[in-house]
C-alpha cells in the first residue's frame, strides 16, 4: 500500500530562516514587483508566489551569498511569469489608489503622471534589460548579485544595465514628447 503521509517540502538549510527571511525582505520583494509592472494587488500575490517559490528552492539557496538577490531572482522570475501569462492588465471597475489627502493636490498629480510615465518607459524595455535597470537603480543591488540572481556573465549584465539606461532615457522622452509636458 505505501505511505500514505503528505511529502512535505525540502529541509531548509540552517542558514536559511524563511521566516525571518520574509519579515526582512516581503517589503523589498513588493517593492521590487511593484517596480517591475506588476500592480499592488499582483505584486502582493507575486510576493507570497516568490516565498513558496524560494521555500522549493531552499536547497539551492547558497549560504555564503546574500539573500535579497537569491529571493529577488526568484521574484523576477515570478514577475516575469506573470507579465507573460497577461496577468498584469488593469481590470474594468477596479477601484485607483486614493490620494494622500495631506498632499498638495498639484503636486501630487505632477507625481502620478511622472510615475506613469516612468512606468511606461520601464514596459518598453526587454525583460533582461528591465530587470537589470530595476534591480541596480530602483533597487540598489551590486552588479554582482544581479548577475548571480540572472545567471548572466557580470560582463553581460553591465551591458543591459547600459543599454537598459540609454533605452528607458530615449523611452521617457518620446513619452513625453507624444503626450506632452508632465
Amino acid at each position: 500500500m505505501g505511505d500514505a503521509r503528505p511529502q512535505y517540502p525540502v529541509e531548509m538549510p540552517a542558514a536559511l530562516d524563511l521566516k525571518s527571511l520574509y519579515e526582512k525582505e516581503a517589503d523589498t520583494v513588493f517593492a521590487f514587483l511593484t517596480r517591475f509592472g506588476l500592480r499592488p494587488v499582483e505584486a502582493e500575490d507575486a510576493v507570497h508566489d516568490t516565498f513558496v517559490a524560494a521555500l522549493g528552492r531552499a536547497r539551492s539557496f547558497d549560504a555564503s551569498r546574500p539573500a535579497r538577490p537569491w529571493l529577488l531572482g526568484i521574484a523576477l522570475r515570478v514577475a516575469v511569469a506573470r507579465t507573460r501569462h497577461g496577468r498584469t492588465r488593469e481590470e474594468l471597475g477596479e477601484v485607483p489608489d486614493s490620494p494622500d489627502p495631506g498632499q498638495d493636490p498639484e503636486r501630487a498629480l505632477v507625481a502620478r503622471r511622472a510615475e506613469r510615465l516612468a512606468q511606461q518607459a520601464l514596459e518598453q524595455l526587454p525583460e533582461e534589460q528591465r530587470s537589470v535597470f530595476v534591480l541596480h537603480d530602483l533597487q540598489d543591488l551590486p552588479m554582482a548579485d544581479i548577475a548571480t540572481a540572472m545567471d548572466a556573465p557580470l560582463a553581460t549584465t553591465y551591458s543591459r544595465l547600459r543599454l537598459a539606461r540609454l533605452a528607458f532615457t530615449r523611452g521617457v522622452e518620446q513619452l513625453r514628447q507624444a503626450g506632452g509636458r508632465l
